[in-house]
């Protein structure tokens, strides 16, 4: 009768532990986001090629984190670089925002970029030009509120 009871009560607290452990191990659900909204995700992946650059998002905010997956489709190993372009008075003098480079063929690199604050009066693009200086510069201009 002991040896019973004694098998009763291990199986109680192990039917215990187990109940504790999974109650508190199951993660909760995510909170459910809409790809659309642009401050739930902002999650950019740009594809360069030899000859065009896109981006899955055009649009931006200043001061919102953005993480970036840049990914060289092209024959030949290219630079990623965001650059501001103001459209005032003494002619458009580019600044280099942020500069990848060398990304090689068929690879991707990511990166955490915040739009910068700017004059309303500046443009903002994507462009790409090929690591040895070769070929021509591709441009992608994007919309960012930066006022």
């Amino acid at each position: 009768m002991n040896y019973r009871k004694g098998i009763g009560v291990c199986l109680v607290l192990c039917l215990a532990c187990f109940t504790a452990c999974a109650s508190t191990s199951a993660p909760a659900d995510p909170p459910s986001v809409s790809p659309a909204d642009p401050l739930a995700c902002n999650a950019v992946c740009a594809t360069l090629t030899d000859n065009t650059i896109e981006s899955a998002q055009v649009t931006f905010i200043a001061g919102v984190s953005y993480s970036f997956v840049v990914t060289n489709k092209g024959k030949a190993p290219h630079n990623f670089i965001i650059q501001s372009i103001p459209q005032g008075p003494g002619g458009p003098y580019n600044e280099i925002l942020y500069m990848m480079n060398a990304i090689p063929p068929g690879e991707s690199r990511s990166f955490i970029f915040n739009f910068p604050i700017t004059a309303p009066q500046t443009a903002i693009e994507f462009s790409t030009t090929l690591d040895d200086g070769s070929g021509s510069v591709v441009l992608l201009p994007v919309q960012a509120n930066l006022g």
